[in-house]
């Protein structure tokens, strides 16, 4: 909203002092630098691919796209199909979405979100083949396989039938699996520490400063604000 956030809550609000020491003798902050502020350098990786999700009851679609999505995996496979020979309606196409967050380490499992590209009615009971979701430099962080999982229930009888809830969009829970590793840092190039203001001011980044400043004293880090988004923390060689 452009308000300034500052470090300290008004009277009113709390009675809680901005800088305080705990029952150990620790340097406490109010509000936490670490919800008002996050590591400049390091931010999410939104990830997309497509695949092909399979086992559908006949749910699935049977456009040309689907089909040859299809064709071209069974012929990686060594099957020489036409696309003529390639039958739709258990399958659909799917965009797959993903966030990769920072420090992520190679074989952490995240969760996929699975939405269909054609007419596909419902990916219920569907299961997805290996796929790969790339980053913005096009190179695959993430590979997904699995069995999707769906909100809602649908339910037919012999004259009726019906649906709670959309099932064009599903999930993988914990099916993603990190094969790649984004390099990250908790510092910058020139060795600081750069905390990024979540809601940027000069007051902000100001009442920031102030506040680690204090609660880093004796250490010989120089804490400064750059601008009014970021604070600097420049940690002693010792």
């Amino acid at each position: 909203n452009g308000m300034p956030l500052p470090l300290d809550p008004t009277p009113a609000a709390s009675e809680v002092p901005a800088v305080r020491q705990n029952a150990v003798g620790e340097t406490v902050l109010s509000p936490r630098i670490r919800t008002v502020t996050q590591l400049h350098n390091s931010m999410p990786h939104q990830l997309l691919g497509i695949g092909i999700v399979t086992g559908l009851a006949n749910t699935g679609s049977s456009d040309r796209g689907t089909r040859q999505a299809i064709l071209n995996v069974v012929r990686q496979l060594g099957l020489n199909l036409s696309i003529a020979d390639v039958v739709g309606g258990t399958t659909a196409l799917v965009s797959l979405t993903c966030t990769l967050p920072p420090f992520a380490k190679v074989g952490q499992q995240l969760d996929v979100k699975v939405e269909v590209l054609s007419d596909t009615t419902s990916l219920r009971g569907g299961e997805l083949l290996r796929a790969e979701l790339k980053g913005v430099d096009g190179l695959t962080y993430v590979v997904a396989q699995g069995a999707l999982v769906t909100a809602g229930v649908a339910a037919a009888g012999q004259n009726a039938s019906v649906k709670v809830n959309p099932s064009a969009t599903a999930w993988l829970h914990n099916d993603g699996l990190v094969v790649r590793e984004e390099p990250c840092s908790f510092f910058s190039e020139s060795g600081s520490l750069e905390l990024q203001v979540m809601n940027p001011s000069p007051f902000n980044a100001a009442s920031i400063a102030a506040g680690v400043r204090t609660a880093l004293e004796g250490t010989g880090a120089l804490v400064s604000a750059v601008d009014p988004s970021l604070v600097r923390i420049a940690l002693s060689a010792a």
